[in-house]
């Protein structure tokens, strides 16, 4: 392939002509063999293995290799984000590479620069530390990229002091939640000046406001509805958006959009520069129906604590913005004194049943009738679900050490977050602590900016959140992080929904406390093994999720006057299943050289 039976005085030259969204290799005149075995290569270089895909029907019919490709072999175009893996493939194949640039640096055309001194930090002089400014250094340097900075390193000044740098417009910031959406707004304000002195004025896109500014943030979900389109959630892919009913929350945002949806359109696809706030949500449909359209953006930069997925999609982040051009530790942080430096415990909980009295439905396959039944039901014969319910949600044993804990933390004065997977759970813990308040998704930014506002002033010291709320949740005085979710990728997440088969089966699970409307799980993976013994897959648990574990530690880990300790509480269960993926966070609390202490 390397033309090694040929004395060559100089190697073939392959070359690429890169633009922002998409590049296409130019192949010189090769011998076919050559030819295709430099594009195989490539497609292999391009290509990875989602999470769970051995257990797609596709793949087990030997209709599917497993793998999903970025490469197209026919017209070998690849996502520019990936330039240098492609270079160095051609290196690799003996060949030499010449990019032919057609991307456009835009010019500066907006006077900006950061403040000396923020308006709600009097007395503070604002700069940024070393190791934001090496992160704005690589960032111009490079254009574009992944920078991967742990929560509390301020990933929001490091991306407003590249803006200034940068100093051209428009410029468009992606944030996935409305918290997120008008605190990076006021942090922008806070943080950026004119040639003149004055604020700089930041517009919105979100939560029924759409207000274009030079500079605009922009909830991913409402550039969606501007192009027509919505996230489904079962399919994980968007569709075009065909609802003749509109849940009421989302009814202000979509006919602001629709309003303005062209200006919105004009803006996406005319950024000069683009940020993407938690970054790792980027591979997912939602946002590349989004990020590939910012066809102008010379400047395309994500920003995330862990860029990472769940799902092993990580190549699809780089095809979007590049390669990381910046990363440091968490450690590194703490140590350098940025950081706290936690005090970790896993409590153990014994419960351990050997099954439980569950609810099944049952179809008549005469009638189609679903009768239900109470069961008594092994616990071999329970599907993930049934384990997540009995093992955490509804474990009496397990919510008695939390509300117990969170009790004797504000005895002491301390401040609370407990962040669980599910609502019912939340419920269920704000029932048990007094004046506790829960906070989910589903909340309005003013319930939540109230919420927040007053742990910060200790006018009450329990909040309990779900996963989901409590991203971009700004607490640095927060002392106590109780993890009550448990947590590890969830294996019914990725499985492949069966079709309703005309027989008596137990095609859809219920649970005596309500609806849980997971899928049959005969064929899901097993990779949580009832024997005692971690598997391998659980193992694994750690490259993945350990993103997640990162960024919920964040939370705590932030420093303030008066914050002497913080405190994180997880636990450790002994049922087997549970106990793999306790196993694996604990596994993720070392490999961040931080301190784990096990409560029997």
């Amino acid at each position: 392939m390397r033309y090694n039976d040929i004395v060559m005085t100089e190697r073939p030259t392959i070359k690429i002509e890169a633009r922002n969204n998409w590049s296409k290799i130019l192949l010189p005149s090769l011998p076919y063999k050559d030819r295709q075995d430099f594009l195989e290569e490539v497609n292999e270089a391009l290509s990875y293995t989602p999470a769970f895909s051995e257990w797609s029907p596709k793949f087990k019919s030997g209709k599917w290799d497993g793998k999903l490709y970025l490469f197209n072999k026919r017209k070998h175009i690849f996502p520019s984000g990936c330039l240098s893996i492609v270079r160095e493939v051609i290196e690799a194949c003996g060949y030499q590479a010449k990019l032919i640039d057609k991307r456009r640096k835009p010019s500066s055309n907006y006077g900006l620069k950061l403040v000396d001194e923020r308006e709600d930090r009097p007395g503070e002089h604002f700069g940024l530390r070393d190791y934001q400014a090496e992160a704005l250094k690589q960032a111009m340097k490079y254009g574009r990229g992944i920078l991967s900075c742990p929560t509390g390193s301020g990933k929001t000044t490091i991306f407003t002091s590249i803006i200034a740098e940068i100093s051209t417009y428009p410029v468009i910031v992606f944030v996935p939640t409305r918290l997120l959406l008008y605190q990076t707004k006021r942090e922008l304000e806070e943080m950026l000046r004119d040639e003149d002195g004055e604020k700089v004025e930041v517009g919105i896109i979100g939560d029924g406001k759409v207000d274009i500014k030079p500079i605009t943030v922009c909830i991913i979900n409402s550039a969606l509805a501007a192009y027509g389109l919505r996230f489904n959630n079962s399919k994980q892919r968007c569709e075009d958006d065909t609802r003749k009913r509109i849940p009421k929350d989302e009814r202000e945002d979509l006919s602001a959009v629709a309003s303005k949806k062209e200006e919105i359109k004009d803006l996406i696809e005319n950024a000069r520069v683009v940020i993407a706030d938690e970054a790792h949500r980027s591979a997912s449909d939602m946002w590349k129906q989004i990020l590939f359209r910012c066809g102008k953006s010379y400047y395309r930069l994500g920003f995330s604590a862990t860029p990472f997925r769940e799902d092993g999609r990580e190549l699809e982040i780089q095809a979007i913005f590049g390669k990381i051009i910046y990363e440091i530790e968490l450690r590194e942080l703490i140590d350098r004194g940025y950081l706290m430096d936690p005090e970790i415990y896993m409590v153990t909980i014994n419960h351990d049943p050997d099954g439980a009295i569950l609810e099944r439905e049952f179809e008549d396959p005469l009638t189609e009738e679903v009768t239900k039944k109470e069961l008594y039901i092994p616990v071999e014969d329970w599907e993930y679900r049934d384990f997540y319910e009995q093992i955490v949600i509804y474990n009496d044993e397990l919510n008695q050490h939390i509300a117990q804990y969170a009790k004797t933390f504000n005895e002491q004065g301390l401040s609370v977050l407990i962040l669980v997977k599910e609502i019912a759970h939340g419920e269920i813990l704000e029932a048990l602590i007094p004046d506790s308040i829960f906070l989910k998704g589903k909340n309005t930014t003013n319930q939540r900016e109230s919420a927040i506002d007053e742990l910060k002033d200790k006018s009450f010291l329990t909040l309990i959140a779900t996963t989901i709320a409590d991203m971009g949740l700004d607490l640095p005085n927060l002392d106590c992080l109780i993890l009550a979710g448990g947590g590890g990728s969830d294996p019914t997440r990725y499985q492949e929904k069966k079709k309703k088969r005309k027989t008596i089966s137990k095609s859809k699970t219920m649970v005596k406390w309500g609806k849980v409307g997971s899928v049959n799980n005969d064929d899901a993976p097993n990779f949580l093994t009832l024997g005692g013994e971690i598997s391998d897959r659980a193992q694994k648990e750690e490259i993945r999720f350990g993103g997640v574990i990162q960024q919920r530690l964040g939370r705590v880990l932030r420093k303030a006057e008066g914050k002497e300790k913080a405190i994180v509480i997880d636990f450790w269960f002994k049922n087997s299943v549970m106990q793999a993926q306790s196993a694996a966070r604990k596994k993720i609390f070392e490999n961040l050289k931080l301190k784990v202490k096990r409560i029997r």
